[in-house]
């Protein structure tokens, strides 16, 4: 071989080599490419779920504060009811014993009124009495008066 053909050939030998090295690093940085792509297309598809799933969770919570919203309000419902119920028995307990209050002021009234009507008749059956016994003692002057007048008593 020549010199000259020697160099062609050292020539074409570095070429292919530089050609192989290249593509070589092409290829490698080709590999790691294709690998943080597949890595970027995990990490998506990750993410999605993680999003879908949040996406879940903030609806189940948005559900729960409605849910929670609607059991405040129950609640302060049946607050309102139970103060309600409580006012309507002390009312009613109030009721109750001004009725009681009435029932014994109108049993004493009515035991006054018993007693004063049961005076009265016994101080009209008194006076009656009296009135009668007047009367039978006038009758008995009376009779006694004409009987002293009378011829029976000389």
């Amino acid at each position: 071989m020549t010199p000259e053909t020697d160099r062609a050939a050292l020539r074409a030998y570095n070429d292919a080599a530089l050609e192989d090295h290249i593509l070589r690093s092409s290829l490698s940085a080709c590999l790691a490419l294709g690998e943080q792509a597949r890595r970027l297309q995990e990490w998506r598809l990750h993410r999605a779920e993680q999003d879908a799933r949040m996406r879940e969770c903030l609806l189940k919570n948005q559900e729960a504060v409605k849910l929670g919203a609607q059991l405040e309000e129950e609640l302060r419902q049946m607050s309102l009811k139970l103060e309600a119920a409580e006012k309507g028995k002390a009312d009613a307990e109030a009721a109750a014993r001004r009725a009681a209050k009435e029932a014994e002021d109108s049993k004493a009234l009515a035991v006054a009124k018993a007693q004063e009507e049961a005076v009265e008749a016994f101080v009209a059956e008194g006076w009656r009495a009296e009135g009668r016994k007047m009367w039978v003692s006038s009758v008995v002057e009376a009779c006694v008066e004409e009987w002293a007048e009378g011829p029976g008593w000389e």
